[in-house]
């Protein structure tokens, strides 16, 4: 969804280590989702690299040669530094687009997706953990992702047991 709406393109590639099951995942959804949004088949370009490879100069030209507006990376944020930092290295200026596994990486020509933003509270809730958080910690610190998406999980399981206890007439007024 980024890459279309936010960027405007479907000149993309997918590039991605084999035998990695999360990028292998991730890279068909991804083909499949700019499928649908654009109506347009067939025009993703894979690239696959093999594990401990240590010179991308071959498919750095071959994504040249394909001259993609942004390149989708789901890879870990290991592979992510040493693939781009190559890349910048060697002169290549991509738009490289990755995952929450990239959170933290700071290089020119990329970005990268999360499930959540801790300026951005869109919910009530969010906004009293976000608070408590700061209290608790300081006011520069800002909800790590997993805790906001722990106390998330929390709140939906809490919800599931009060709504059933609802359902089936108990009390449930000292769960809180």
């Amino acid at each position: 969804n980024y890459i279309y709406n936010q960027m405007q393109t479907t000149n993309t590639a997918i590039f991605y280590k084999e035998g990695y099951d999360y990028a292998s995942a991730l890279a068909s959804a991804y083909k499949a989702e700019m499928e649908s949004l654009s109506g347009v088949y067939d025009n993703i370009v894979t690239i696959k690299f093999a594990e401990g490879r240590g010179d991308f100069t071959e498919l750095f030209e071959n994504l040249q040669e394909i001259s993609p507006d942004a390149i989708f990376f789901p890879g870990t944020l290991q592979d992510a530094k040493t693939v781009i930092s190559a890349a910048i290295e060697q002169g290549y200026n991509f738009n490289w687009v990755g995952t929450s596994k990239w959170d933290g990486i700071n290089l020119e020509g990329v970005c990268y997706t999360l499930d959540y933003d801790p300026d951005m509270p869109t919910t009530r809730q969010a906004e009293v953990l976000a608070a408590k958080y700061k209290e608790l910690y300081g006011d520069g610190k800002t909800v790590p992702e997993a805790t906001a998406l722990g106390f998330d999980a929390y709140n939906i399981a809490l919800n599931a047991i009060r709504t059933t206890a609802e359902e089936n007439g108990a009390d449930l007024t000292s769960v809180d």
